[in-house]
């Protein structure tokens, strides 16, 4: 049995921060001792799934700006926990690191879960490449185009970044059972904060060319910065009818099962826990040709892949409205191959990573 000590900024609703959730949950179910670290607090459904497993949570209140008072935190508290392992995730490892090495630890664990240049700013991916050289940091990769976006950002061999990929319990999810359209309406669904990263503004202008020719309505869940910008957008578009905004949503495996489709034209993407989900569901996906996602979807087998541009997303919209059979096809066949993402194997993997790093 191991102690393990993950850091993360908050444990807002999030594909990182839901990743993080599902490791230490399962991490506590195989007999290890994990605790998470939170620089803010947020009250969100991962908070409360954590509290109903019994992983501690520890806050310590981040100030704006570089907090340099955050160093004696951290030492104050991984000089307590004593961990066998610190584990992080995003922008937190300019604090983290060299506190873990002063107290003895021999390297961090930080798992990169977007676009090496795209996840952190210019400043922490500096503190990044000086950790590396003085070998006190160990990145690994949640796909194989993820891994090969460390590889090249921070100078790295291939067989010096491990890849794990990201994992659900998918087990207890709702599934789809009925491809046919209701009264010819086609609903689309896309989950995801509100950012440019996300694509938002493609999803409306292409959803209101589709609606020009067929049937159907337009579900965003999340929420974000962007939200209100995309509230205006559908305003001047006359789309309020055919939009809905649902804000965050918890139990989103059965909210995909009721809808026809799921989008994704991201920008930029890592290993997007989304679409596990949605493999998992059953529901016919459409995604961006970008980052992690071929490494998850394979065109026309799995779901459609794209270019994050509205003429092609557009198009992919039809050939799903048009045929049912394909429908049916790719859900069916991202179902089965969703097994290849559950949280077991995800555990077990930085299990054995831990151990090696201990």
């Amino acid at each position: 049995m191991m102690k393990e000590v993950l850091f993360i900024p908050s444990l807002a609703v999030a594909g990182a921060e839901t990743m993080v959730q599902d490791l230490l949950i399962g991490l506590k179910k195989h007999g290890e001792k994990p605790l998470v670290v939170c620089f803010y607090y947020v009250e969100s459904s991962i908070v409360e799934k954590l509290r109903l497993n019994e992983v501690p949570i520890i806050i310590i209140e981040k100030k704006k700006g570089f907090d340099i008072t955050l160093y004696k935190k951290i030492y104050t508290i991984l000089k307590k926990t004593k961990p066998d392992i610190v584990h992080t995730h995003l922008n937190v490892d300019k604090y983290v690191v060299p506190v873990a090495k002063i107290l003895g630890i021999s390297k961090c664990i930080h798992t990169v879960h977007n676009i090496a240049r795209k996840e952190l700013g210019f400043y922490d991916r500096l503190c990044i490449k000086l950790f590396i050289l003085l070998d006190w940091i160990l990145l690994v990769g949640i796909s194989p185009e993820i891994k090969e976006t460390v590889c090249l950002e921070y100078k790295l061999d291939d067989n010096q970044v491990p890849m794990i990929f990201n994992g659900r319990d998918i087990g207890q999810f709702c599934k789809k059972k009925d491809y046919a359209l209701n009264n010819e309406t086609m609903n689309i669904l896309h989950v995801g904060r509100f950012s440019i990263q996300k694509n938002h503004k493609v999803i409306i202008e292409g959803f209101c060319d589709f609606l020009k020719e067929k049937n159907s309505k337009l579900f965003l869940a999340g929420d974000g910065d962007l939200r209100k910008d995309i509230k205006i957008l559908v305003g001047e578009l006359k789309l309020d009818e055919y939009v809905q905004f649902l804000g965050i949503q918890d139990n989103i495996d059965c909210l995909m099962a009721e809808m026809d489709v799921f989008v994704l034209p991201s920008l930029y993407e890592g290993m997007p826990i989304t679409l596990i989900e949605a493999m998992a569901v059953g529901i016919p996906i459409i995604a961006s040709d970008v980052g992690g996602i071929p490494d998850i979807i394979k065109n026309m087998e799995t779901g459609l892949l794209i270019k994050p541009e509205k003429g092609d997303f557009v198009n992919a919209l039809k050939k799903i409205y048009n045929n049912e059979s394909l429908r049916k096809e790719l859900g069916e066949t991202a179902r089965k191959e969703s097994e290849r993402y559950n949280l077991d194997n995800m555990v077990d993997n930085y299990i054995k990573l831990y151990k090696e790093c201990k």
